[in-house]
This record gives structure tokens, sequence and C-alpha cells, in this order.
């Protein structure tokens, strides 16, 4: 699956989701590597981190998708991911 997204283009899609109340699935590495997962309506973005109103802060450079809507540098986790057993 080809991927021309760009970082605007993502930071645009979160944007977009800003005032919506309706929970957002997120993927995301934590400081120690971990991807994990959660669900949440975003409550902020500054400084380029995502504020999650459950109290979660994501950096953008460890944000992998939004609604499995992949980050440009994270294109490729959803093959990665589909493999995993």
């Amino acid at each position: 699956m080809q991927n021309s997204q760009t970082n605007e283009d993502f930071v645009q899609r979160i944007n977009g989701h800003l005032k919506s109340v309706k929970a957002i699935d997120f993927q995301y590495f934590n400081d120690i590597q971990e991807l994990l997962k959660t669900s949440s309506v975003i409550k902020s973005i500054e400084n380029q981190t995502v504020y999650l109103a459950n109290g979660i802060e994501i950096n953008l450079q460890n944000l992998v998708s939004i609604n499995q809507h992949y980050a440009p540098q994270y294109a490729d986790y959803q093959n990665v991911i589909s493999c995993r057993c």
C-alpha cells in the first residue's frame, strides 16, 4: 500500500479531530518504545504534543496512527502490525 501523505497532511488530520466529541483510536510509542493503543478525545495540541482527555500525552513523532490513518514515518506499520501473530 502506497502512502503519499505528508507530515503536514497528518497534522491537519489530527487538527480535524480536535473539536470532535467522539473517541478516536490512537497507536503510539511510549518512552520505552512499546507500541500502545488507546481511544480518547483530543483535549489539545501544543508544542508537538497531543493531549488526550484520558490524560495521555503523545509526542507527534511517536504517534503511529489515528483511526488507522498512519503517520508518514510509520506508513509501513500497517503491514507489519497485520503480520503479528
